[in-house]
């Protein structure tokens, strides 16, 4: 009763009833919109589901999305466990760094390791390999550097919070047990993203500019946080790149050279400047649109409404995508995967645009195979 007298110090009461009906309403909103950590459970809970959804997710998806989940991942993995295998002309030219490569080599090693690499085995993890649902569990870098992004940008938000007193803590847990992530850490995942794919060094300057203007310690987090952590990927990534290429390169470098100084990624198509505003952004907009309202008694609200709405018009998109949309070239290397096993294949020749299928990471047999090239000269 006190805490409400001295709210209601400054002005004259609420009218009798007002205030007891907008105070009951206000909470009955609240009960109708339970927390979701709250219905899902703890965090833990929730990290367990979203993993559950997405190797479900994986197991699904059977189609072919783009070249380079195979040509420049899995091709270039296979052939370093297993010494054969194809790489493409930008790894000739140094435009391509092996720390992500690597990450498959070494699951490859793996099976080599313990006799699993048989083509039943690798058929099964060919295919645990609408849009996410569709693309994220594919083994493009795109994919790993869409992970270290979402991940680096919640210790980075997260640190920021902390940094100002104000870190929200789950409820359950009580604030003193809560270690509050270093925004080193969010420094570190954002240099391998960019070690992995440099054009994600766009999203991590923007957030980075906006996090310099405002910090006080603008020397320190320059010169004692984003050049050491940044030197430091540079430096084991170049290193581990000048091994397997055999020769000094800085892959950073070449890309640069290559797709901004010399243009040759136009080879492959461009987008007129104006696309990522009418027309990228707009699509992705409306792929995460939610409605919102509260909704009476017996009514859906429109944040149910788009809820449902999301679901009826993705999931069948997202189940054809994965199942049935341009399967055939993964389908055609199991078949010939099997064939050749089986002695009934030689070799092999692709009459179809270079790069239309995947190549000895999905065959695993040792035979001699063409595809018309369409190496930039």
């Amino acid at each position: 009763m006190s805490h409400r007298r001295r709210s209601n110090a400054t002005g004259p009461p609420p009218p009798e009833g007002v205030g007891d009906s907008s105070t009951a309403q206000a909470s009955s909103t609240e009960k109708e919109r339970p927390d979701p950590p709250s219905v899902l459970g703890s965090e833990r809970r929730v990290l367990a589901l979203a993993l559950a959804f997405r190797a479900a997710n994986a197991l699904l998806v059977r189609t072919y999305f783009n070249p380079d989940e195979h040509w420049q991942c899995l091709e270039v993995a296979h052939r370093i466990v297993f010494g054969y295998g194809h790489l493409t002309w930008e790894w000739k030219r140094g435009l391509r760094s092996y720390l992500h490569p690597l990450v498959f080599a070494a699951l490859y090693k793996i099976l080599a390791l313990l006799h699993l690499d048989t083509p039943w085995f690798m058929l099964f993890s060919q295919l645990v390999n609408w849009f996410m649902f569709f693309c994220i569990t594919r083994t493009l870098s795109n994919s790993m550097e869409t992970v270290l992004t979402i991940t680096g940008l919640y210790y980075w938000f997260v640190a920021i919070e902390s940094s100002k007193g104000a870190l929200v803590v789950p409820r359950q847990k009580p604030a003193s047990k809560q270690s509050p992530p270093s925004r080193k850490m969010a420094l570190l995942i954002a240099a391998l993203a960019c070690a992995i794919r440099p054009t994600s060094a766009i999203t991590w300057l923007y957030v980075g500019l906006l996090d310099f203007i405002q910090t006080k310690s603008k020397s320190r987090f320059l010169f004692l946080e984003v050049i050491p952590l940044g030197v430091f990927v540079l430096a084991v990534t170049t290193f581990l790149d000048c091994w397997m290429y055999g020769s000094r390169v800085i892959v950073p470098l070449n890309f640069l050279k290559f797709n901004l100084f010399s243009s040759g990624g136009d080879y492959y198509g461009t987008h007129v400047f104006h696309w990522y505003f009418s027309q990228g952004y707009n699509l992705a907009a409306m792929a995460q649109f939610k409605g919102k309202g509260r909704s009476e008694k017996g009514h859906l609200s429109r944040f149910q409404l788009s809820v449902i709405l999301l679901i009826l018009t993705n999931v069948p998109m997202a189940l054809y995508m994965s199942l049935y949309h341009q399967r055939g070239t993964e389908d055609v290397m199991f078949y010939l995967s099997q064939e050749a096993h089986d002695g009934r294949v030689k070799s092999v020749l692709f009459l179809m645009p270079c790069h239309s299928t995947p190549y000895y990471s999905t065959l695993h047999y040792n035979l001699p195979m063409r595809f018309l090239d369409c190496t930039p000269r």
